[in-house]
This record gives structure tokens, C-alpha cells and sequence, in this order.
């Protein structure tokens, strides 16, 4: 990663700016011992070295093996970069990752290709069903992987979506936080509402943004991340989401689960700054909140 230094880095030491960036002390470590691990304007320096306005400051945090995915060279559209993360758009029935049944056109081969020839590893942080659409977040590399993946613990990171529900749900918002487990253990993907202690705690926020006397369409806040998690707790509640044929039945307004990951915002864990992502609608969420609801 390149660093260009401006007043908040004027006259600080190398080692200085690792620590603001929150390096752990085994990565400086590693960065030391790399011939080009760490560079100012293209030469080698220690961690002592003192950087003015203007040098670039290079370190070198690159995996030494990429992913091996097949990169797929079709369209993938970013919604935010720098030089730590990256968000994409990812279209319904796009598979985030390759598996036994689908090994060609993923997500994650999407990507590769948008990389390709450089040393990189695909690394999702907010990861999306196959058929659910909306924003996926990637790290760059294994720092920023770990600093976010520590923020998405902690639960600072705010996620919304916009679904549409079978039936009328009468109360403006509401608070769903029945734990969600895996009642069949020869199925890998149906999850279920358990009672109890029983499987892992979950709790969903929504709010009611229209409504007719046979659909509703919502804005979902996850506090937790759990697996199927809006799918599992509006199917509990009685409204499961549109065309979720896992758990509801497939609808004529839309041929996929009517959901979407709209919005995603966090505080930069190395810019302290607040980041807010927004992913619009697909044709055909609109498509179906216009023909149910009267617009999009």
C-alpha cells in the first residue's frame, strides 16, 4: 500500500505512522525484515526514518499467494474504494464465492479479475446469499481484513436492508430477537427460530416504510449477523420475505427473495473517518415495489 504524506504525517518517523495506523508490532516486525518492506520515495528506510509533505511512503503488506479462482471477466460495479477497502454491487443470483455446484462465475471471480496479476486474496466482510442483492465489502489485505472483521464483532457496524413481505404488518416498527439455529443436520442451508438457549442469540430491528393489505415493504437493521438471519425472523413473525422459496413460496413479482443491502456505514478503523455506503436498487426490487406498492 502507497501512503502520500500530507501535514498530519509531516515530520513524523516511520514508526510513528504504523502505530496511528494500528500496526500490530508483529507486522512492523515482518515489514522490517522485507528488503522492500517499507520505502519513501522508493528507497529503503527504517522504521526511525522521517517523512516530509510530499514523500510516498510504500509498505509492502501483500499476500505472497493469491486466491486460486479463475478470474471471470463480466461486470462487477464498485460503490466505494481506498486504499484499504473496497464495497461492489452484487447482483441476485451471483454466488459469493465459488462451490461444489457453481466453481465459474462468483463474486469472488468477478473481482479477481478486476485484480488480476497482482497478488491478491479475496476477502469478503459482509457477506450476502446468493440470491439476496446489494453491498459486499472487501479488505485489501489481511490488516484491514482483521480491523473491520473486529468492528463487525463488536457490532459497530450499522447494516440495512429493504425488503418486501408477504401479509400486512400492522405495528410502524418492531424488534424481532428469537435465537436462530440449524434444525436439520443433513441440511447445510435451512435455519430455524429456536426457543430458549438454544442455538445463537439474533436480534432485528424494523421499520414499516409502505404497506398494503397483502405485502409490506420494510427497512431491516441487523444488530447481530446470523445466517439467514432477516429470512429466519420476518418468516417467524408471520411475513416472510418475497419469493424466499426456502422459506415462503415464489412470487409473481419477483423471481428471487426480495431483499437487498442497501446501506452499510462504519467509522474507518484507520481514518477514524465515517464511511457510508449505499447500494441503489436493482430493476427488479423496483420492478416489484411499483407494481405492489404503486412506485419504487
Amino acid at each position: 500500500m502507497e501512503i502520500k504524506i500530507s501535514e498530519k504525517y509531516h515530520k513524523k518517523t516511520i514508526k510513528e505512522i504504523l502505530q496511528d495506523l494500528k500496526f500490530s508490532a508483529r507486522l512492523i516486525t515482518k515489514l522490517k525484515a522485507k528488503e522492500d518492506g517499507i520505502c519513501v520515495n522508493g528507497e529503503r528506510k527504517t522504521v526511525r526514518w522521517t517523512v516530509t509533505n510530499g514523500d510516498v511512503l510504500t509498505l509492502r503488506i501483500e499476500d505472497l499467494k493469491s486466491t486460486p479462482i479463475t478470474p471471470t471477466h463480466l461486470p462487477v460495479t464498485v460503490l466505494w474504494e481506498d486504499e484499504w477497502y473496497t464495497a461492489f454491487a452484487k447482483v441476485a443470483g451471483l454466488p459469493t464465492h465459488p462451490a461444489r455446484i457453481r466453481h465459474t462465475d462468483t463474486l469472488a471471480s468477478r473481482v479477481c479479475a478486476l485484480y488480476e496479476g497482482q497478488n491478491f486474496v479475496f476477502r469478503p466482510l459482509t457477506r450476502l446469499d446468493r440470491d439476496t442483492s446489494g453491498i459486499v465489502i472487501c479488505a485489501k489485505n489481511q490488516l484491514s481484513a482483521n480491523k473491520l472483521s473486529e468492528l463487525l464483532e463488536k457490532r459497530e457496524v450499522e447494516k440495512e436492508y429493504i425488503a418486501v413481505c408477504l401479509g400486512k404488518i400492522n405495528e410502524d416498527s418492531g424488534e424481532i430477537t428469537y435465537n436462530i439455529h440449524r434444525p436439520d443436520k443433513t441440511s447445510i442451508l435451512r435455519r430455524a427460530m429456536a426457543e430458549n438457549s438454544v442455538g445463537e442469540s439474533a436480534k432485528t430491528l424494523y421499520t414499516v416504510l409502505k404497506r398494503t393489505e397483502n405485502a409490506t415493504l420494510v427497512k431491516l437493521n441487523l444488530i447481530t449477523g446470523r445466517t439467514h438471519q432477516i429470512r429466519v425472523h420476518m418468516n417467524a413473525i408471520g411475513h416472510p420475505v418475497l419469493s424466499d422459496t426456502l422459506y415462503s413460496v415464489l412470487s409473481e413479482h419477483i423471481e428471487r427473495q426480495a431483499l437487498h443491502a442497501h446501506r452499510v456505514s462504519f467509522t474507518h478503523p484507520f481514518t477514524n473517518e465515517k464511511v457510508c455506503i449505499t447500494c441503489p436498487l436493482f430493476p427488479d426490487m423496483e420492478e416489484c415495489i411499483s407494481s405492489i406498492f404503486g412506485e419504487a
